[in-house]
C-alpha cells in the first residue's frame, strides 16, 4: 500500500490553526494594503477575503483572510508562528465587504 507524502516548506509551516483564518498569500492583489507591525501593537483590523501583507521589520508575508461566522480573533503568530515579532498582535476580523451595496 502507498502512504501518502505531505511535503511543507520550511518557509512556511504547517499550522491546522491557520487553515481556519484563510492562508498565505503568494502574490498581493492589487489595491491590497501594507501594515507594518511595530512594538507595541496589539490589534489590526481586517476584512474577510481582504489580502494583508504585515511587514515585520526584517521580514515580511502576507495573509488572505477567509471570511467566518462571528467575530473570532487570531493573534497573527497562529499565522506566522516563524515570525517572533507576530507574537502579542491580533488580527480582528470585521466583517466583509462582498456583499455591501452603495
Amino acid at each position: 500500500m502507498h502512504q501518502q507524502m505531505m511535503h511543507r516548506s520550511d518557509s512556511q509551516p504547517s499550522n491546522a490553526g491557520a487553515a481556519l483564518f484563510g492562508e498565505r498569500a503568494a502574490a498581493m492583489p492589487v489595491g491590497s494594503r501594507t501594515v507594518v507591525v511595530v512594538p507595541g501593537m496589539k490589534a489590526v483590523p481586517v476584512r474577510a477575503g481582504e489580502t494583508v501583507r504585515f511587514d515585520f521589520g526584517q521580514s515580511s508575508t502576507a495573509w488572505t483572510f477567509a471570511a467566518r461566522q462571528g467575530n473570532s480573533a487570531v493573534e497573527l503568530s497562529t499565522l506566522f508562528p516563524e515570525i517572533p515579532a507576530a507574537k502579542g498582535v491580533w488580527a480582528y476580523p470585521n466583517g466583509t465587504g462582498l456583499y455591501a451595496g452603495h
